[in-house]
C-alpha cells in the first residue's frame, strides 16, 4: 500500500489510515469522518442527492475499503483522501439514478479514480444484492428461515427433515422449494431488484 504524506496537525499517513480501518480503530474512523464527510456531503448535495444519501455512501465506501485492504494486492495510486472522495463519487454515480436524470452531467471535482473500477462496481452491486436478499429473508416465517439456513449450510434433506420433524427428505425438499420460491418472488417484486437488473 502506498504511504502518503502525514496530514497537517495529525499523525496519520495514508498507510496508518488504511491500517486503522482494517483494525476498526475509533480514532481513525472519527478522523476520516471529520476530515471528509463534509466534502462528500457537499458533493452529493450539489449533484441531486440528500444528506441521508451522503451518510449511506460514506458508510458504504468505508465497508468497500475495509474489504479491499484485506487483499494484499490492493494498492492506492493517490492519497487516501483523493481515493475516498473518488470512491464516493463512483458509488453516487450508481445511486443517483434513483433521483435524477441520467443525462444530467455530474460536477467533476475529484481527480483520483479508484483502482480496478470495474471490479469495485461489481463489488458495490454485489453488496446491494446481498442487502436485498437479507432484507427479504428476514420477512420469511421462522420455519422457512431455518430450512433455508440449513440448506445453504449444505445440510442434507434427510438432516433437514429430522431437524424440522418432517416425515421424510421429500417433504424437506418440497418445503425448501416453496420457501425459496416465495423468497425469490419477493426479491423480484422489489423495485431495487429491477433497478439492479437494468444496470
Amino acid at each position: 500500500m502506498t504511504q502518503g504524506n502525514s496530514y497537517p496537525g495529525m499523525q496519520y499517513t495514508t498507510k496508518k489510515l488504511l491500517i486503522g480501518i482494517r483494525k476498526r480503530e475509533n480514532d481513525v474512523l472519527r478522523f476520516i469522518y471529520q476530515e471528509y464527510f463534509g466534502l462528500i456531503k457537499n458533493y452529493i448535495l450539489s449533484n441531486g442527492g440528500k444528506e441521508t444519501d451522503a451518510g449511506d455512501i460514506f458508510q458504504e465506501a468505508i465497508v468497500i475499503i475495509f474489504k479491499n485492504i484485506k487483499n494484499r494486492e490492493f494498492r492506492l495510486n493517490c492519497s487516501f483522501g483523493a481515493y475516498m472522495l473518488g470512491l464516493c463519487k463512483i458509488i453516487w454515480i450508481q445511486r443517483r439514478k434513483d433521483y435524477v436524470s441520467r443525462e444530467e452531467p455530474l460536477k467533476e471535482e475529484y481527480e483520483c479514480t479508484p483502482p480496478n473500477e470495474d471490479k469495485l462496481l461489481e463489488e458495490y452491486r454485489q453488496n446491494l444484492r446481498s442487502r436485498l436478499f437479507q432484507k427479504h429473508f428476514k420477512t420469511l416465517e421462522k420455519h422457512c428461515r431455518k430450512v433455508l439456513k440449513m440448506f445453504y449450510s449444505n445440510r442434507s434433506f434427510e438432516e433437514i427433515a429430522a431437524e424440522m420433524g418432517y416425515k421424510n427428505a421429500d417433504v424437506a425438499k418440497r418445503r425448501k422449494y416453496l420457501c425459496l420460491k416465495y423468497l425469490t418472488e419477493r426479491i423480484k417484486a422489489d423495485p431495487e431488484f429491477r433497478r439492479l437488473s437494468e444496470d
